[in-house]
């Protein structure tokens, strides 16, 4: 593993976002190579997702990281949250988490740490 000089990481809510009904829609686009460490790279790691579904009734919900679905019209009931925890899923550089649902009404923050 390389060591990187002036590397910094930031943990952080990368996300924090209302759904729109289209299921590609970008959430999150993990940041650009940093040139300025002796070697370039750029990472960040998502740790946690919250959905909420502030409706009264259920919606699907889908989300995408680096174009792999991990929740796939998984349905988040009336008035209800859903938890993703303990993920550590590696986003690398402009690579990006994606999602959306059946309705609107779902709320999704995105928690995180970015490394450059």
């Amino acid at each position: 593993m390389a060591v990187l000089a002036n590397a910094t990481a930031s943990a952080r809510s990368v996300c924090a976002v209302a759904l729109t009904t289209t299921l590609t829609t970008v959430l999150y686009t993990a940041p650009a190579l940093n040139t300025n460490v002796t070697t370039p790279s750029s990472t960040a790691y998502v740790k946690e997702i919250v959905i909420a579904n502030t409706t009264g009734g259920a919606i699907n919900v889908t989300i995408g990281v680096n174009g792999v679905a991990i929740l796939g019209a998984v349905p988040v009931a009336a008035n209800d949250t859903k938890i993703i925890g303990g993920m550590n899923t590696m986003v690398n550089a402009g690579a990006t988490v994606t999602g959306g649902a059946s309705a609107t009404g779902v709320n999704v923050v995105i928690s995180g740490v970015e490394v450059q």
